[in-house]
């Protein structure tokens, strides 16, 4: 449940030089509180978790600084200050001060304006009651201890924290400033943990590209090897579309060969023969040489025919043809 309570409650137990502002429109129940002397002080007794003091903020000139106000909770002895930038014009239900966290119980608040001639203006108060869980935090719960900003708040010692050596700091002290020098851990804390997610991030990003592109190229070399058979001891190999033929095929493919053989004139005409590779010899046929001379045919050209009768010019041709298909069976053979 929350309470609000105005400037004007009897709650609010002022102490200075403060004036009461009626007629303010903008504010809640029209009216206003005013400090402008360093050492005027509020003080307000509530029970509750949590406590919120909201005001107003006019523009600052050379006559009039930007006021700076201080609040302390249970008499602690480190408070903390609010000093708002200057607007351009008045600001009305300005949040000062919120306090979070606190123990359910009473609890006592003091506000303290620490300029001089700077209008410090306060509107009203809100409290906020504890119920349910607040119920059993206990008196040195280091959570009563954290406040809330919603403006920028500099933390301000006192002049008792600094003590002789040999005097014995209370354990209400002690525990206040290990409880509010905290604060400023557990920000580092969310920083490191922060940084460490967004570095593992990273690192499994870089680590995951690697692993599909080592899959893309393994892919690629598999494609250009697919397709491997066996053919006789022999491999074939495919690339793309194209096969190529084993050693095997091109063992057993014809080659074709040129046999030359004489005719009755001494002219020498071609007739095509195709060998074969048998085993792992190839058999060919040598060509006659063209100087039959050799072989024991005279060669004659067209122009010098022999000298004989068309009798004995049948029988020469008959004898040398003879000798001609004997000299090529020895070669072949």
């Amino acid at each position: 449940m929350v309470k609000k309570i105005d400037n004007t409650d009897s709650r609010l137990i002022y102490s200075g030089q403060w004036e009461s502002l009626n007629g303010q429109q903008a504010a809640y129940n029209d009216t206003l509180s005013l400090s402008t002397h360093a050492g005027d002080t509020i003080s307000v007794n509530f029970d509750g978790i949590s406590i919120t003091v909201t005001g107003n903020v006019r523009p600052a000139n050379d006559r009039q600084p930007t006021p700076k106000s201080s609040y302390a909770i249970d008499g602690d002895p480190s408070f903390f200050t609010f000093a708002p930038s200057s607007p351009l014009k008045s600001e009305f239900g300005k949040t000062f001060f919120t306090s979070k966290g606190l123990q359910r119980g009473a609890h006592k608040l003091l506000i303290t304006n620490l300029v001089d001639n700077a209008p410090y203006l306060i509107d009203y108060i809100t409290v906020t009651e504890g119920n349910g869980w607040w119920s059993w935090r206990g008196k040195d719960d280091p959570s009563r201890k954290q406040f809330d900003w919603n403006f920028s708040a500099q933390k301000v010692q006192t002049s008792s924290q600094t003590l002789p050596s040999s005097t014995t700091v209370p354990p209400s002290l002690s525990s206040g400033t290990s409880s509010t020098s905290a604060a400023p851990g557990t920000g580092n804390r969310g920083t490191a943990t922060s940084a460490g997610t967004i570095a593992g991030a990273v690192i499994g990003s870089v680590i995951g590209i690697i692993v599909i592109v080592s899959i893309i190229l393994a892919a690629r070399r598999h494609r250009k090897t697919d397709g491997v058979k066996r053919d006789s001891g022999k491999y074939l190999t495919r690339t793309g579309n194209k096969e190529r033929e084993s050693s095997v095929r091109k063992f057993f493919r014809p080659q074709p060969q040129q046999m030359r053989l004489p005719t009755e004139t001494g002219s020498i005409s071609y007739k095509t023969r195709s060998s074969y590779h048998w085993g792992a010899s190839e058999v060919n046929l040598d060509p006659l040489p063209r100087d039959l001379s050799s072989i024991g045919i005279p060669s004659r050209s067209r122009s010098e025919p022999p000298s004989l009768s068309s009798k004995d010019w049948r029988s020469y041709a008959g004898s040398k043809t003879e000798t001609v298909s004997s000299t090529t069976s020895s070669h072949l053979s």
